[in-house]
């Protein structure tokens, strides 16, 4: 074992890791005996209690470790003859007091972890039955051949069941899973408490064939529907979920089952057949992930207000937006609009604003975000109070600016009706010609196509109106805390319609002189 950019790396030889292994499924024998011994009762009754059949005991090689301190450690090492530092790599002994070496486990039932690929167990999680112990769950320590973030419990019985059926579901628990599989649920695994990594999602996908499906059935608690929002994009982020056939179809092949709040699958499917049709008409009511994902949103922000509404799609842009593929973005932003009702051109406003931002925040985000606004404008006023948000940093910028201002004021509602980049390009160049700025002809085209693409491409008229809107409110702090949310979000409905252009014209002459303080 050793050390390599903050991350421990295990080498060991094939041999050794055959050792390992034996070490390990050694421990299985030993803690399997012990639950069937007298010194078991307890751990059979607790088992009972959660719903465990004999049968489910015997399929998964529960176990149970008793309270000895060096039980396992004599087995292994006089019974076995496995030596004690085999026996520390494998994660089953540990150091103890005075130079001692202990078992690592006591006093826990035993859930044997192996790598579904029917090669013996890799590792053991222990639950304890201690109601005093702070430690729930105890896992083996990571080795060559035990490393937790890439194994899923159960796997070694619902690979095939899940290729036969496209489909695989995961839940948390060990419980969980085994209870599941009792209950006819063979197409179960379990991450055992620990969050779907990047791995899991590589591997979850690579047992489904081309349109199969991954339902997430995490605990309902606040845990879990963490849980479920951070697996989420993981999973649609694989190739083989993302894109099927050059159709973008992985946002549809994540699905969310949403449990009662605060139980988790093993409560219902402990309670035998109605558990089991009970989790069924769960299961059948699972829902996309991005339906599951805004719900939440809907809980936390509402969508009553103008404030709720904006915070909703914020706390999208910020915590989901980024960790999607470019191609689902769409899908996600239609989706947000029909589960909560925000208008789509609100969304994609706010959005596109809190990535370009996140991006670039300083004035050179400012200054190309209100000339691409002005280029989309068709015959919108341009109000002092816009004119002195921005001192331009380079000539080609000014000439930009300068050629809006002038096409506006002489050619309203005309000029740049068809806002091309060559059509402005030309326009700008000929309104240049008597300038005494040296206009660079290649940073000027490289503008205007920057600004067309990030603005004008964006959405139609009413939502640049909007944005403008806001830009000259947010510049002097008053969006910041509210007090213009009603006013922006009216005139910008109003924009929307080609007859409320006066209006919205009016309500920016308004804003100009309350920002000026005349109002």
């Amino acid at each position: 074992m050793k050390e390599r950019g903050g991350s421990l790396e295990y080498e060991d030889s094939e041999t050794r890791k055959s050792e390992l292994v034996s070490a390990v499924n050694g421990a299985v024998r030993f803690y399997s005996y012990f639950l069937r011994s007298e010194y078991g009762v307890d751990a059979r009754e607790y088992l009972k209690s959660r719903g465990i059949s004999d049968e489910s005991i015997e399929k998964f090689s529960i176990g149970y470790a008793p309270e000895s301190w060096i039980g396992l450690l004599d087995y292994l090492t006089r019974d076995c003859g496995f030596d004690t530092s085999l026996l520390m790599s494998a994660g089953l002994i540990r150091e103890g007091n005075l130079n001692t070496v202990i078992d690592v486990f006591r006093n826990r039932i035993i859930f044997p972890i192996s790598r579904g690929d029917g090669k013996g167990f890799v590792g053991l999680a222990g639950r304890t039955l201690d109601p005093n112990d702070k430690i729930k769950y105890l896992n083996t320590y990571e080795n060559s051949i035990y490393k937790k973030s890439e194994l899923l419990f159960g796997l070694q019985y619902a690979r095939e069941p899940s290729r036969k059926s496209n489909q695989i579901i995961v839940m948390e628990g060990y419980m969980d899973a085994v209870l599941a599989h009792q209950e006819g649920f063979s197409n179960v695994v379990a991450t055992g408490g620990t969050a779907l990594t990047n791995y899991h999602a590589n591997l979850l996908t690579r047992i489904l064939k081309g349109d199969g499906e991954v339902v997430l059935c995490f605990d309902s608690d606040k845990g879990g529907i963490s849980a479920v929002e951070r697996a989420g994009p993981r999973l649609i982020n694989e190739p083989e979920m993302f894109n099927l056939g050059g159709k973008i179809t992985g946002e549809r092949r994540v699905n969310v089952v949403l449990l009662p709040e605060g139980s988790d699958p093993a409560d219902l499917l402990s309670k035998g057949e109605s558990g089991r049709e009970e989790f069924r008409k769960y299961l059948d009511s699972r829902k996309p992930f991005s339906t599951f994902y805004f719900n939440q949103l809907l809980k936390k922000h509402g969508n009553e207000s103008v404030e709720s509404r904006s915070a909703l799609v914020r706390d999208f842009s910020d915590n989901l937006y980024d960790k999607l593929p470019i191609g689902v973005v769409p899908m996600f932003i239609d989706e947000m609009s029909k589960s909560t009702g925000i208008p789509l051109e609100h969304i994609v406003s706010i959005v596109s604003d809190t990535s370009l931002r996140r991006l670039n925040p300083d004035k050179d985000y400012w200054e190309r975000r209100i000339l691409g606004t002005l280029l989309s404008l068709n015959g919108c006023e341009i109000g002092p109070e816009r004119e002195a948000l921005i001192s331009l940093s380079s000539n080609e910028r000014r000439a930009i600016y300068s050629e809006v201002r002038r096409g506006i004021e002489h050619h309203p509602g005309e000029l740049f009706q068809e806002s091309t980049e060559d059509t402005i390009f030309n326009k700008v160049i000929s309104a240049s010609r008597d300038s005494s700025e040296s206009i660079d002809v290649k940073k000027l085209r490289e503008e205007i196509k920057f600004v067309l693409k990030y603005h004008s491409e964006k959405a139609g008229y009413g939502l640049l109106d909007y944005e403008l809107l806001r830009l000259a409110s947010a510049s002097h702090g008053i969006i910041r805390n509210g007090k213009l949310d009603n006013e922006l979000y009216e005139a910008w409905a109003l924009s929307r319609d080609i007859a409320g252009r006066e209006a919205l014209i009016k309500r920016v002459s308004n804003l100009g002189r309350y920002l000026r303080g005349e109002l």
